[in-house]
Order: C-alpha cells, then structure tokens, then sequence
C-alpha cells in the first residue's frame, strides 16, 4: 500500500526487478494503470514476462550497474590445482540434476570446488552424492562475495533445465576479480561474455569439459582471459553510461 501514499504526493510509481515473474499483486497494480513506468535488466526478461500483452505501460531497459570498485582484481597464482565453483541463490532450479557429478565429471586434476550459498534443501536435494575432501559447501554470506570471488580460478555456472537467468550478476562480479566464467549459452550471458575471450558460451557439457580442459592445461592462457574478464566488465560497468541509461528511463 505504499503505492497510494507516493501517489498522494505526486509521485510516479515506477516497478523494477530482476526476477522473471510478477507477482499477481503486481500485475494488478500493472494493468489499473497504477505504474507508470516497467525497468528490466534485459530483454530476456521483459520477453519472459511478455509485457505487451497485459498493459501499455512504457518500458526502458537498465541493465544492471555493479561498482567495480566493490570487487577488486586478483592475480591468480600459476599452479597445477584450480579452484572451480559458483556464487548463486540457495534456489535449487538453478542447480542442474547432475550437479555435482557435473563438476567431477569435468576431469580437471587436483581440482578443488566451492560453493555459495548451500543450504539444507540442496544437501537433501543432493543426498544421493558423496562429497569427497575436495569439496567446500559453504552456506549464505558465509565469506563476503568478493572474497569468495577471488577465492575462483574458474566460474563454472550451469544452470538448471527449468530456470533462465534474467541478467547474471554473480557472473559480472566473477568477471571483475579475474575468475574466468564458463557459463550456459542463452539467458542473458551472451550480451555480457566474448566468446572465448572474456569467458565461454557452452551448449552442451561436452563444452563446459573442453574449455575447462584448455584453461587447466595453459596457465598463460588462463592469466591473459582473467585480465580480459576484468576489462570486459569494467566496459559493462561504466559509470557514465550507466547515470545516462537511468536519467532517460526515469525521465517519466
């Protein structure tokens, strides 16, 4: 109800989220013309939601804005032992069913895997697997986020059949600490990652293993792609662009 209060003031009611769903409280709100203005993150979303066809509400695409300056840059060590994991919501539809065979599976020697945030519903979910001493599960904000960034070599980030992701934050600030991702083709991944330059596109997991395989076994090329993680979302995260995508869509 907090609506009403804005609107006795005069104010303009805009909605935004990065989920890709309303809720139906919501989408009333939407269609009696109470909204004056719907922001997505980007076009997958606004797709996924299929606006046209509820309302004529006006639409702009923000993107999402991360300060580069929260998730510094760290030079991984040359060494025969990768770190692989994912930063993410304990939401069990990101997760595919063979995770964490999927991990294993990529073959990768001496690798370690950590994981943010687990939870007791992806333990259950994951019962039937035995976690071995190289595995670290570690629950919600258990280490910062850049801290456990940094902690990557590689963002390994599949993704369940059922789920799309709407922007892909915790990719973004992956790529700002240097951790390489090797994420999912869709979603909204292709408009932040250069294939095979600043991360990896994959279509199947036979592309997760082969590109994993090649950054384990080149530590130069490992180091050069880190660099380029940083510059391409530095360039995704440019203040100014960002203050004038805003500017517009607000000009309501």
């Amino acid at each position: 109800g907090i609506y009403s209060e804005a609107l006795q003031r005069g104010l303009r009611i805009v909605w935004s989220s990065e989920m890709m769903w309303h809720h139906p409280w919501e989408r009333e709100l939407i269609q009696a013309g109470v909204v004056d203005r719907l922001l997505y993150v980007s076009e997958v979303q606004r797709k996924a939601l299929n606006y046209e066809s509820f309302c004529s509400v006006p639409t702009r695409l923000t993107g999402n804005y991360i300060d580069a300056g929260a998730f510094a840059f760290v030079d991984r060590p040359v060494t025969d032992r990768l770190t692989i994991g994912r930063l993410s919501r304990a939401d069990m539809l990101k997760y595919p069913e063979d995770f964490p065979v999927f991990y294993e599976a990529l073959e990768i020697p001496n690798a370690r895997f950590r994981v943010m945030a687990w939870s007791n519903e992806l333990s259950t979910k994951y019962r039937w697997h035995r976690f071995d001493d190289r595995w670290e599960l570690l629950q919600k904000e258990a280490e910062p986020a850049d801290r456990f960034l940094q902690s990557l070599d590689l963002f390994v980030y599949p993704l369940g059949h059922q789920f799309t992701e709407s922007w892909g934050r915790s990719t973004v600030e992956a790529m700002l600490t240097g951790a390489i991702p090797i994420v999912p083709a869709g979603h909204h991944f292709e408009s932040l990652i250069e294939h095979g330059q600043s991360g990896f596109l994959c279509s199947d997991f036979r592309d997760y293993q082969m590109c994993t395989q090649e950054l384990a076994s080149d530590p130069i090329a490992r180091q050069q792609m880190s660099l380029a993680c940083r510059q391409r979302a530095e360039q995704l995260n440019d203040p100014d662009e960002h203050r004038a995508i805003w500017l517009e869509s607000l000009n309501v």
